[in-house]
């Protein structure tokens, strides 16, 4: 049986595969990982200012998918609005 264990929404900026990677070498057996991305292609403020949107109706699909736990890759963005944004979202 899949995902019997739990099923985790994994949110990356890039379509680069590290973070994927990571995750899915390092999660037991019966958990699923449904990986989605931002897109990011560049790092200026203003594409990671847009981000925050996307990664909130990824989180939205994710969490219709089922998801246990979602879980938002990455740095940048977050600390473009601060500690107290990121405890909060």
């Amino acid at each position: 049986m899949y995902a019997w264990r739990a099923r985790i929404g994994l949110i990356n900026p890039t379509h680069r595969g590290k973070a994927f990677a990571f995750w899915y070498k390092r999660v037991p057996e019966g958990v699923e990982i449904i990986p989605t991305f931002i897109g990011f292609r560049s790092s200026d403020r203003d594409t990671f200012e847009q981000g925050f949107k996307r990664a909130e109706e990824l989180a939205a699909d994710l969490k219709s998918a089922g998801c246990d736990i979602i879980s938002v890759s990455g740095t940048p963005p977050v600390l473009l609005k601060g500690l107290d944004f990121e405890r909060e979202w």
